[in-house]
């Protein structure tokens, strides 16, 4: 009886040390690691270049459609294929257009005998009339069917003109030396007026395409210098501002921003990139640090310290600056402070501790 009493007692001092190890116990929190943090303050106005993500276009694009409702008997390029003025990009079923065409060649042709036979009869009206074998009413007859199978024949012929025009439209070819971006329609498919089936992309340049937010597009002018860094290459590219549209959609609320490539190298049509402009700072903004981000369940957001445990804040990050900074669209006020480089074993609500960084103590801005 004593011994299963002293080991009740002896075992007290073991359960309380267990209980002390649970999350959000002190003895928990003292063995929290340190963080390093760092404090973020809006940027009311920027002189460096602002990047903002867009993609390789080409500076025009020749949509090929077909002119009459035909199947596509065949498209003997692939996408990517060079082509030449004149060259072939599909080749349309003329059965239907054909048929129109021999209908109105025979129509053509019996109407031209039967013209001739009406001109001979008003030749012959004519000289019994003058010897008075025949009545005025007669050659008028004769000279009223002759008239009608005249524009009998001057509306087969036109059928006979439209026929070989549309036949031609069976065929269609590049208007100018191109390369094929993309086919729209198979061989099989029926092509309707106005559709594209094939479209070609002008060898004459290529543009760098980017969606500046409205508040910026009024910063942003044609010959602005523009640096364009493309995936894959770690050179930025010098670029032109060649066209700025000054309104807005009013969905996404951005406007379309072109820059002019170099011509001598040839890019890939859609390769993404980022392109940076000058002179376009924003008025109000808060810039997160590349290293304060992380991702959480496939979304951006970071860690702020408060009351000493890290509280996850989902971010809607914007435009970026040339050293990896994020704009935050929402998701902070500007006077939190941040965790740099979370673990990804950090969870939310964790208890931390945090290191001043001199930076931010310094009130340096990002």
């Amino acid at each position: 009886m004593k011994s299963g009493f002293l080991a009740a007692l002896l075992a007290i001092p073991l359960i309380l040390s267990g209980c002390s190890d649970q999350p959000g116990s002190p003895a928990a929190d003292r063995k929290a690691e340190p963080l390093q943090v760092e404090t973020i303050r809006p940027v009311t106005e920027t002189s460096a270049p602002r990047e903002f993500p867009g993609s390789v276009a080409a500076s025009r694009l020749l949509p090929m459609a077909s002119r009459l409702p035909a199947y596509i008997r065949s498209v003997p390029h692939q996408e990517g294929d060079l082509v030449k003025r004149g060259e072939v990009i599909a080749v349309l079923d003329d059965s239907d257009v054909r048929s129109i065409r021999e209908q109105a060649y025979a129509d053509v042709k019996a109407a031209s005998i039967r013209l001739r036979d009406a001109e001979t009869d008003v030749q012959k009206f004519e000289g019994l009339y003058r010897d008075e074998a025949a009545s005025e009413i007669e050659l008028r007859k004769v000279k009223l069917l002759r008239d009608q199978t005249a524009e009998t024949l001057r509306a087969a012929r036109a059928r006979l003109t439209q026929a070989n025009e549309r036949l031609g439209d069976a065929v269609i070819r590049a208007p100018e030396s191109a390369r094929v971006l993309s086919i729209q329609l198979q061989p099989g498919t029926l092509a309707v007026p106005g559709l594209p089936i094939v479209t070609l992309e002008s060898l004459d340049g290529q543009v760098f395409e980017i969606h500046l937010p409205a508040e910026l597009l009024g910063s942003v002018k044609p010959g602005d210098p523009a640096a364009v860094t493309l995936d894959g290459r770690t050179a930025p590219i010098k670029g032109t501002v060649t066209q700025a549209v000054h309104s807005a959609d009013p969905v996404t609320r951005t406007g379309v921003v072109k820059i002019a490539l170099p011509k001598g190298d040839r890019i890939l049509t859609g390769t993404f990139g980022r392109a940076a402009i000058a002179g376009n700072a924003s008025e109000k903004g808060i810039f997160i640090p590349k290293s304060a981000i992380t991702n959480r369940g496939g979304l951006d957001g970071c860690f702020v310290i408060r009351d000493g445990h890290a509280e996850f804040h989902w971010l809607r990050l914007g435009t970026t600056l040339p050293d990896g900074s994020r704009e935050a669209d929402a998701g902070l006020k500007g006077d939190e402070i941040l965790i740099k480089s979370p673990p990804s074993s950090l969870t939310d609500g964790a208890p931390v501790k945090a290191i001043p960084d001199p930076a931010a103590a310094a009130g340096a801005a990002p």
